[in-house]
C-alpha cells in the first residue's frame, strides 16, 4: 500500500537543499511528456526541473512549455488573466449603459474562463457574495507548475493526480488506467489506485503552507 511518509519529504528537502548548495541545476533532461502530462524519471529529476524553471520568467517557461508540449496549469492561469483582462475592455465598450442585471451570466467572462471553469480547473470562491473571486480549483498552488490541466503528473512507475481535495496515485508502470484514477474516490488496490492524501480529512492544515515540499501531508490509506 502506498503511503506519503515524513521521511519521503524529508528526503525531498534534502535533495533540494543538495541542489542549492551546489549553485548548479543538471542540464540533463530526466523528463519526458506523455499524454500532456510530464513524466519524471525520478524524483531528484522532478526537484531538479522544479529549481530549474523557478527561474524562469512567465515567457520563458511559456517558450519552454510549448517546446516540449505541455502546458502546466500556471500557463493556463496566465492565459485566462490575459484573456480577461482583453474581455473586460471589450464589455466596457460593448455594454456601456447597460444595466449588469439585465446581462446573462455567460456574458461576464472570456470563452477560455468558461471553458476552464467548466474544466475544474479554477472554481468561484465565495460565491454569490460581495468578495466573490476565482482561483485554482487544486488545492494546493505547490503543484500549478508541472501538472496539466487533468492535475497530472509522472515519477517513476507512478502516475499521480492532483484535484481540488485528493492526490490520488496510480502505482504501475502501465499507465492505461488513467480513466480509472481520474474518478477514483477512494482506494483500488485491485488496480494499484490509492488516495495518498485527502484535503477534507486533514486536521490542523494551515492554508498559508502551500509549498508541496513544505507541507506534512497524511495518507487516508495508512
Amino acid at each position: 500500500m502506498l503511503e506519503i511518509s515524513q521521511r519521503f519529504y524529508r528526503m525531498i528537502i534534502k535533495i533540494k537543499k543538495q541542489l542549492k548548495s551546489d549553485n548548479k541545476v543538471s542540464n540533463e533532461q530526466n523528463f519526458s511528456v506523455k499524454e500532456s502530462y510530464l513524466h519524471f524519471a525520478s524524483m531528484k529529476a522532478l526537484v531538479n526541473s522544479l529549481n530549474e524553471i523557478s527561474d524562469q520568467s512567465d515567457l520563458e517557461r511559456a517558450v519552454w512549455e510549448e517546446s516540449i508540449g505541455f502546458k502546466s496549469q500556471r500557463s493556463i492561469i496566465n492565459e485566462i488573466i490575459e484573456q480577461e483582462d482583453i474581455y473586460d475592455k471589450i464589455c466596457e465598450s460593448k455594454y456601456e449603459g447597460v444595466d449588469i442585471k439585465d446581462l446573462d451570466e455567460s456574458n461576464f467572462h472570456s470563452d477560455i474562463y468558461n471553458n476552464y471553469l467548466k474544466k475544474g480547473v479554477i472554481k468561484i470562491m465565495n460565491e454569490g457574495t460581495e468578495n466573490e473571486y476565482w482561483d485554482y480549483a487544486v488545492f494546493n498552488r505547490g503543484f500549478v507548475d508541472f501538472i496539466n490541466e487533468d492535475g497530472m503528473y509522472a515519477v517513476g512507475d507512478t502516475l499521480y493526480q492532483v484535484t481540488d481535495k485528493y492526490i490520488k496515485a496510480l502505482k504501475d508502470s502501465d499507465f492505461s488506467k488513467i480513466e480509472l484514477l481520474k474518478n477514483a474516490t477512494e482506494n483500488d488496490e485491485s488496480n494499484h489506485i490509492y488516495i495518498i492524501h485527502n484535503e477534507s480529512s486533514l486536521k490542523g492544515y494551515n492554508p498559508k503552507d502551500r509549498g508541496f515540499i513544505e507541507n506534512n501531508w497524511e495518507s487516508s490509506s495508512g
